[in-house]
């Protein structure tokens, strides 16, 4: 552009030509000429050549610049402004055609709009006393593509006040497409360094730390600045037993070792609690070849741990189920024998003598191996009989009814049941006992108050869909059924001990055992997660059947209505979970019930109420008396009383009985159907009503 071309067009250079008096000299030695002078019109053709936008403002009245920052910030936008110098770049990017319509439209406060990115950019310009170097600046364009740029305020002072402002800026990206790609790139990244669990780390060969992601202060609660200033720091966080295996990465680094590292070890981290993590460490080479740093990434793998001891448990219980079978079932045919030995011996003794009271003892001691032995028994099925096609629907419903009884006030129990379930094939006792069995448990766990969750879904388990959830569990079509609750839940050294058939873990989830074997004996599979002072999750799945659900598993779910009897029960039951589903039963039905725990309050309970127990339900196996201990006693005093004697290791328990006896006495085998229970109960005190049911059917 030549000085006439310039002068043309800039009233700058026409009218006021020492506005900018300043001339810029070239020193040559010791003499200057005119041709050797840069004059306003040369600084301003250089202003030209820049690819920077440049522009220059003059202010009126001037801003005094020691204000304090709000008012400066007022004063910069309410003072008035104008566009006094712009460069071809400026006038390019705003579509002026000459500087005349620049400064005809331009102000400082129109190139800034007073929003949000204008007023941070003002506020760093007034923190730094005037001073703005390549602030990163997002120029909001009427709705149009936002331009990111790096703008420079440099302020012409006259006495401490702001009298011109000269306005660099140098675009950074022109296309919001290059800066959502920007973004994108970035957020990608962010992501995998960020990634919970993960930690990378770059470290020097002298153990000095480059760098250390976010998440290692998550994870053990230390920053960069701790590592920084402890080089081994992590050392002393690695569980004592694989220091050693750990230290394979420190002696990569001492001796320059090319070659990578991986192991796992445990790391103690912040919650207290020691975690399973993997680490692979990369020598990172000079142009030379020389180990110039080594990246390390480190992460966490305590599901994949938590994983492998499922798997090795599940198969240590199906070795333990089948060996406890077996030897319960050699064990079995032993206590028969001396049960049936003892028995007549206690009918040739008598009673009378010590000789009596001692086989008494060996015959509740006898008993209670028998007791011993079914559960093995149990724990090792594969096969429960008296199975049948069920309604999930109606499984869940009657539960439902019986919880409501079992469950103290301030236990809230909520029911999410899926629609269109198909059905399943099961032993409805044993699959009801279950669902009872852990809500129980669960409200134990829970305190005065809390919630229990029952949920059921559909699941189906494919090659092509595995689940890390159900790792032992085959292809097919199942349904799910899930007991949540908000308690206290399991401490981490008692899990492994869970499903052992005879721990005595003080939890109110150790018969988790009889829960796994039903389930297993059902073809389906059970996970438990739980976590202290924050609740326990049991999952379990049953194979669905393809077979169609019989007409009166779909007859009417809803329990008849509580009639109002004064018929009183004697319940003797040591096994709690058994006592209070039957307590509650009965109580659904109006019965008034009086329960014992073992023998000895069985009979002393008996002799209280004599004139008033219309029937009794005694186990068969109880501390201190045996049931038939207490049915010997009771048919002394009152020989026509209905006895229901109920044991899970058979009838054969029951001694020879006369026609008199078995018109009174009767056997029930555990675990039972509580709709079958309640039936028996009714034929024995009302049958007349059963007989009349049983004449129009």
């Amino acid at each position: 552009m030549s000085n006439e071309q310039s002068k043309g067009n800039d009233p700058i250079g026409a009218s006021s030509p020492t506005s900018l008096s300043t001339r810029i000299e070239v020193n040559s030695g010791t003499s200057s000429s005119t041709s050797d002078q840069l004059t306003l019109s040369d600084a301003l053709e250089l202003l030209d050549l820049s690819s920077s936008g440049v522009a220059c403002f003059r202010f009126s009245p001037p801003i005094q610049l020691t204000l304090p920052e709000d008012i400066f910030c007022e004063a910069l936008w309410k003072s008035q402004s104008r566009c006094i110098h712009a460069n071809v770049r400026f006038l390019q990017a705003h579509g002026a055609h000459s500087r005349r319509q620049a400064i005809e439209n331009y102000t400082f406060s129109s190139f800034f709009p007073r929003d949000t990115d204008s007023e941070g950019l003002v506020r760093e310009f007034a923190r730094n006393h005037g001073i703005l170097h390549n602030y990163e600046y997002r120029l909001r364009n009427g709705g149009r593509e936002n331009h990111y740029r790096l703008v420079s305020l440099y302020p012409i002072l006259d006495e401490g006040r702001i009298e011109k402002l000269w306005l660099v800026y140098r675009d950074l990206i022109d296309s919001s497409k290059a800066i959502e790609k920007l973004k994108e790139a970035e957020e990608h990244y962010r992501t995998l360094v960020e990634r919970p669990g993960l930690v990378l780390t770059r470290v020097r060969p002298d153990n000095t730390y480059i760098y250390v992601s976010p998440h290692a202060v998550e994870i053990i609660g230390k920053s960069l600045e701790d590592f920084e200033s402890e080089p081994f720091l992590l050392r002393s966080y690695i569980h004592p037993d694989d220091r050693e295996r750990h230290d394979a990465i420190y002696d990569a680094r001492k001796y320059l070792r090319k070659e990578p590292v991986e192991l796992e070890y445990r790391v103690l981290c912040a919650d207290g609690q020691y975690r399973w993590f993997v680490e692979r460490q990369t020598a990172k080479l000079d142009e030379n070849g020389q180990i110039e740093y080594f990246d390390c990434v480190t992460m966490s793998i305590q599901e994949k741990k938590n994983l492998e001891q499922e798997l090795i448990q599940a198969e240590r219980m199906r070795t333990l189920g089948n060996l406890a079978a077996s030897v319960a079932h050699q064990f079995d045919e032993h206590v028969n024998n001396i049960l049936t030995d003892l028995t007549q011996a206690l009918r040739e003794t008598p009673k009378n003598t010590p000789l009596f009271q001692r086989i008494e003892r060996a015959e509740r001691g006898a008993l209670l191996c028998a007791e011993i032995s079914k559960r093995l028994i149990l724990f090792g099925k594969r096969d429960i009989k008296a199975r049948e096609v069920l309604s999930v629907k109606r499984l869940v419903q009657e539960t439902e009814t019986y919880l409501s009884f079992l469950l103290r006030e301030g236990i809230a129990l909520t029911i999410e049941l899926a629609q269109d379930l198909p059905p399943i094939r099961g032993n409805v006792a044993y699959l009801q006992q279950v669902l009872i069995l852990l809500a129980v448990r669960a409200s134990r766990s829970i305190g005065e108050n809390g919630t229990i969750s029952l949920r059921v879904r559909d699941c189906q388990l494919s090659d092509e869909r595995p689940t890390a959830f159900y790792p032992n569990a085959h292809p097919g079509k199942y349904v799910e059924f899930e007991v949540s609750d908000d308690g206290v839940g399991i401490p981490p050294h008692e899990m492994a001990q869970l499903f052992h058939p005879d721990t005595e873990i003080d939890d109110p989830y150790s018969s988790m055992n009889t829960v796994y074997s039903v389930i297993e004996s059902h073809g389906g599979t059970v996970k438990l997660i739980s976590r202290e002072n924050a609740g326990t999750i049991v999952k379990f799945l049953i194979p669905t059947s393809d077979d169609t659900v019989p007409l009166s598993e779909l007859g009417n779910t809803e329990d008849p209505a509580p009639v109002t009897r004064e018929n009183l029960i004697l319940v003797a039951e040591d096994d709690e979970m058994v006592l209070s589903l039957v307590r509650a039963a009965l109580g659904m039905r109006g019965y008034k019930v009086i329960t014992a725990r073992d023998g000895e309050e069985a009979l002393a309970l008996f002799d209280q109420h004599r004139d008033s127990v219309a029937l009794a339900f005694i186990d068969q196996t109880m501390p201190k008396a045996s049931g038939r201990q207490v049915y010997r006693h009771i048919r002394e005093s009152h020989p026509s009383l209905p006895v229901i004697l109920t044991s899970g290791y058979g009838r054969e328990e029951i001694p020879g009985l006369n026609e008199d006896e078995e018109q009174y006495l009767s056997f029930l085998a555990k675990p039972f159907p509580i709709p079958e229970f309640l039936d028996l109960v009714r034929s024995k005190l009302e049958p007349t009503d059963v007989t009349k049911v049983s004449e129009v059917l």
